[in-house]
C-alpha cells in the first residue's frame, strides 16, 4: 500500500465517499485504511482462512470493499473480487470453480450470495465495518513473488468468462511501473469503475494508495452525479472507459447547444490555442468540474481519437492505456509528460510487443501464470517462451507507440474477399449523438460475410422520436450519412435497429457475441 517516505503520511485521507445504493459516506485515512485492513485479515484467520485459501468480494465497491480488498491479501488468502450484480448460479459456478472457503458480501447481495455459498460449501459473512485499531499483533504471513495474490475473472466480452490469475510479482511490478507514467502523490481521483475489473483495481484503486493519493467514490455511475462529485472533490483525474467519456461529452454539447452562438465559436476558437491557455479561455466550464481536473485515464475498450481530441481542444489531457486482464493488466500507456493521442502509448518497461501476421504478442513480468486451474487454456494463451496472444491487431511505430486497431477474431471477410475491421466502423457510429450503442459483426453468406451493423438508440433521440417507426427510419437513414464517408467496403449492407440497449458484458462492453445470437436466433430488432 502506502510506500512514500512521509510521516506524516498515515493521515491523509486515503478514502472518501459511500458503495453503491448506500448513503452512508466514509472517509479513512491511511492510518485507519491500514488498521481496518488488520482487522479483515485477523477476522479471516479466526474463521480458519489459511494462505492460499481463496477469498471472494462481492459488494459493491466503495471505501469499506477497499478495505476488506487488502484485508484478505493481509491474511495471506487469494482475493476474488467478483460482480456484485451475478445471478447466484453464476456466483455458485465461480466459488465452486476456485474451491472458495469464505465470500465476503455487502449491502443488496445477502440472498444471491447465501444461496451460492450453500451450493459452493463456502462460509458466507458480511463485509464489517472499519476497526478503529489495528490488532496488537498484526498477522505476519509470508508470501513469495510467484505465489498467487488475486484471481479475476475477465469479462467475457469474447466469450466465457475465464479466472486469470494474478501473482505478487504481477501485482508488484504493474503498481510500481505504472505510476511512473500516471499517478501523482498529490492527485484526487473520482472512482466511478467496478474493482472486479483489473483496469480499474489496478490503475484507479492500487496504484493511487501506493503512492499517497486520494480516491473517491460517489456511489453512482450518472454522469450528473460524477460531475457534481468532481466538483466537490476537487479532483485531479478520472480514471474511465471511453463510454463513461462519450456522456459526459454528450453532457457538455448540450449545455453548449442552449449557449449563445458567440459563446459557441469561442469555446471552437480556444480549442485552437496552445494547451495551457485553453483552461484559461474557458474558466467556466472547469469551474464546473472543481477546477482542478485535468486529467483523463481512458482503458477497457478502444478510444475513438476524435473523443480524445475534443477534450484536448477544452483543456483536458486524455490518456489512452492498452492491455488486457491476462497481463494483469497494463501493457501500453502514454504518460502524463509523453502522450500521442491515437495511440495507446509506449509499452511498460520490461514489457515487450511485437506482432506476429497482425497480432499484437506480449511478454513481460505482467503476463499471468495462467487461468486459475485450467493448464489447457493456459497453453493455447501463453506459448513455451513466454509470449501472450492478445488476439487484437495493432503495430508499433518508429518511436515504440502502440496502435491497436482491433480484434483479430472481429475481422470481417466479405464475398468479395476484401476484409473490414468492424471497431472502423464502429468509431464513425459511436459519434453520433442519436447513436447509444453499436455493434457491427459479419454474419454468413455466401462465400463470405455479410456486414451489419446493430444500433440501440441514445436518450436523447428516444425523447426527441417517441415513435418506433420514424425512430427507425431515422437511425437507419443516420448510420448511412455516417458511412457514406467509408470505403464502400467498410459500409454495412444490412442495418438493425434495436428498441432496446445492446447487450452488455459485465464491464458495461457492448457483448459481440450475445449482438451475433440475436441476429441469428431472429431477435435483432427486440
Amino acid at each position: 500500500m502506502l510506500h512514500v517516505d512521509d510521516p506524516g503520511a498515515s493521515f491523509r485521507i486515503a478514502l472518501s465517499g459511500r458503495s453503491a445504493g448506500s448513503h452512508d459516506a466514509t472517509t479513512l485515512t491511511y492510518r485507519e485504511l491500514t488498521a481496518a485492513a488488520a482487522g479483515v485479515a485477523a477476522d479471516l484467520a479466526a474463521l480458519g482462512v489459511a494462505p492460499g485459501d481463496r477469498v471472494a468480494l462481492v459488494a459493491p465497491y466503495g471505501p469499506h470493499w477497499v478495505a476488506t480488498f487488502l484485508g484478505v491479501l493481509s491474511a495471506g488468502a487469494v482475493a476474488v473480487p467478483l460482480d456484485p450484480n451475478l445471478a447466484a448460479p453464476d456466483l455458485a459456478h465461480r466459488l465452486q470453480e476456485l474451491r472458495a472457503v469464505v465470500v465476503l458480501f455487502g449491502a443488496g447481495t445477502g440472498d444471491r450470495v447465501n444461496e451460492a455459498a450453500l451450493v459452493a460449501g463456502a462460509t458466507a459473512r458480511p463485509v464489517g465495518t472499519a476497526a478503529a485499531e489495528p490488532p496488537a499483533e498484526p498477522l505476519a504471513v509470508p508470501r513469495r513473488p510467484e505465489h498467487p495474490a488475486v484471481v479475476v475473472y475477465t469479462s467475457g466480452s469474447t466469450g466465457t468468462a475465464k479466472p486469470v490469475t494474478m501473482s505478487w510479482a504481477n501485482l508488484v511490478y504493474q503498481v510500481e511501473a505504472v505510476t511512473q507514467r500516471v499517478v501523482a502523490p498529490d492527485a484526487v481521483l473520482v472512482s466511478v469503475l467496478p474493482a472486479h475489473h483489473s483496469f480499474e483495481l489496478v490503475i484507479g484503486c492500487l496504484c493511487p494508495l501506493y503512492v499517497g493519493a486520494r480516491i473517491h467514490y460517489p456511489g453512482s455511475m450518472l454522469p450528473a452525479d460524477i460531475v457534481a462529485a468532481i466538483a466537490e472533490q476537487r479532483a485531479t483525474g478520472l480514471v474511465v472507459v471511453p463510454l463513461l467519456l462519450a456522456a459526459l461529452r454528450r453532457r457538455i454539447e448540450a449545455d453548449l447547444a442552449a449557449a449563445t452562438r458567440a459563446s459557441r465559436a469561442w469555446v471552437a476558437a480556444v480549442g485552437r490555442l496552445p494547451m495551457p491557455l485553453r483552461r484559461l479561455g474557458l474558466p467556466s466550464l472547469h469551474a464546473r468540474f472543481g477546477g482542478r481536473l485535468r486529467h483523463f485515464f481512458v482503458g477497457g475498450a478502444p478510444l475513438d481519437p476524435d473523443l480524445a481530441r475534443y477534450f484536448e481542444r477544452l483543456g483536458f489531457q486524455v490518456c489512452q492505456g492498452y492491455g488486457m486482464t491476462e497481463a494483469s493488466p497494463v501493457i501500453a500507456v502514454n504518460s502524463l509528460r509523453d502522450n500521442r493521442t491515437g495511440s495507446v502509448g509506449r509499452p511498460l518497461p520490461g514489457t515487450e510487443v511485437r506482432t506476429v501476421h497482425g497480432e499484437i504478442l506480449v511478454r513481460g513480468p505482467g503476463v499471468t501464470p495462467g487461468y486459475w486451474g485450467r493448464p489447457d487454456l493456459t497453453a493455447r494463451a501463453v506459448d513455451g517462451d513466454g509470449w501472450l496472444s492478445t488476439g487484437d491487431r495493432g503495430h508499433l511505430d518508429e518511436d515504440g507507440y502502440l496502435f491497436v486497431t482491433g480484434r483479430v477474431k472481429n475481422l470481417v471477410v466479405l464475398p468479395s474477399g476484401e476484409k473490414v475491421q468492424p471497431e472502423d466502423v464502429e468509431r464513425v457510429l459511436d459519434r453520433s449523438p442519436m447513436v447509444g450503442a453499436c455493434c457491427v459483426v459479419g454474419l454468413p453468406a455466401p462465400h463470405g460475410e455479410e456486414l451489419v451493423a446493430v444500433v440501440a438508440p441514445s436518450d436523447t433521440t428516444r425523447a426527441d422520436l417517441p415513435d418506433p417507426v420514424e425512430r427507425d427510419a431515422a437511425l437507419t437513414r443516420e448510420v448511412r450519412r455516417l458511412t457514406a464517408e467509408l470505403a464502400p467496403h467498410q459500409r454495412p449492407g444490412r442495418i438493425v435497429v434495436r428498441s432496446h440497449d445492446l447487450p452488455r458484458t459485465a464491464s458495461a462492453k457492448v457483448s459481440r457475441p450475445r449482438v451475433r445470437e440475436l441476429l441469428e436466433s431472429g431477435g435483432g430488432t427486440a
